[in-house]
């Protein structure tokens, strides 16, 4: 339910995102009561009029994360335990919550951070967010790869050795990166609203 509800948020932001595009409005004109009491975080400012600061975006983005390693987890006890049958189920639930985090971040995060990078012409901090952004890319990629794969494939006793090895690798590349992520680009976003 939580993860429709921020879907639903998003494709609001979104869409008002695209209206702006279209309309000469200030962005506070974006900022209706019902927009208010749709989505309490949202601070326009005159500087982030295509996308806007999300107050508590890195703490959701986070809680994504933690989110994430523990359907990983559950992965690998499934295949402790055995229980092939339901590793194809786990890796769909898997593939469905992190395109919707990567998708929130990358409109929501990069996006923002592009876009006030980019005004600020700051040099440092927007080429290690345009490094991380083709990182980021280029993981989603194979890790939809691999959860296409073998959701397709599906595990048994004679591929799970195989299946494992694979999980653990995408597991330690996905560990890698949130925590460069967390403790590299996610200051920044705060950083740049108070400025």
């Amino acid at each position: 339910m939580q993860l429709f509800l921020a879907l639903v948020l998003f494709l609001l932001e979104f869409f008002a995102w695209l209206k702006s595009l279209f309309t000469t409005a200030k962005p506070e004109s974006l900022n209706t009561a019902a927009n208010d009491n749709v989505n309490a975080d949202f601070v326009p400012t005159e500087l982030n009029a295509g996308i806007s600061f999300h107050n508590n975006l890195v703490t959701d983005l986070k809680n994504d994360h933690q989110h994430l390693l523990g359907l990983y987890t559950s992965v690998l006890e499934s295949i402790d335990k055995a229980q092939y049958a339901k590793i194809t189920g786990q890796l769909e639930t898997f593939k469905i919550d992190f395109n919707a985090h990567l998708t929130a971040e990358n409109i929501k995060f990069y996006g923002y951070l592009e876009q006030v990078l980019r005004e600020e012409d700051n040099g440092t901090d927007y080429a290690n967010m345009r490094k991380f952004r083709r990182e980021m890319n280029s993981i989603a990629n194979a890790v939809n790869k691999f959860l296409n794969n073998w959701i397709t494939a599906g595990i048994d006793s004679t591929n799970v050795v195989e299946f494992k090895t694979e999980l653990e690798g995408i597991g330690a590349a996905l560990v890698k990166r949130i925590e460069s992520e967390e403790t590299t680009l996610y200051p920044i976003y705060h950083d740049k609203n108070a400025a």
